[in-house]
């Protein structure tokens, strides 16, 4: 039996990818997701409207929130179409790790909108990020946006 519920108000967008990440009761608990204070990496920044023949193309950024080098070897990163890359490296204490356009195939950075997953090996969801045309139409090309200020 479906309940009709009415949501005035919501703390976190959580982009669904797949049905796997539907939540279809609010007593049902949030497996997979990583309370947001808790998430050792953040998705910070992406470079979603590059300058026409940029040689860098799309990138995207992440930042070790920790105060260790946190590995993130066989953790994925998934966009709203379902693409996924498998990441690489370690990222060092309050530093960034930048994800190049080869790094991120076959994932591809919307400039009418999108979102981005991150996953551990686990498959815990560790951050996401959403992005609107209209959000993205106000930074310049050739300037990232910031995802933690909206920017």
């Amino acid at each position: 039996e479906r309940e009709n519920i009415t949501v005035r108000r919501v703390p976190e967008n959580i982009p669904i990818a797949s049905k796997d990440d539907l939540i279809l009761s609010l007593t049902e608990a949030r497996d997979g997701v990583m309370p947001l204070p808790d998430r050792p990496i953040a998705i910070n920044a992406a470079m979603i409207r590059p300058e026409v023949g940029s040689e860098t193309g799309e990138w995207i950024s992440l930042f070790n929130r920790t105060g260790l080098a946190v590995s993130v070897d066989g953790w994925s990163l998934r966009d709203a179409m379902g693409r996924e890359a498998t990441l690489s490296g370690s990222i060092n204490p309050a530093k960034t790790l930048v994800l190049s356009q080869s790094d991120l195939r076959p994932i591809r950075l919307a400039d009418h909108g999108g979102n981005l997953i991150l996953r551990d090996t686990n498959n815990q969801q560790i951050d996401h990020v959403s992005w609107t045309k209209r959000a993205i139409k106000k930074v310049s090309r050739g300037t990232a946006y910031q995802f933690e200020v909206g920017q």
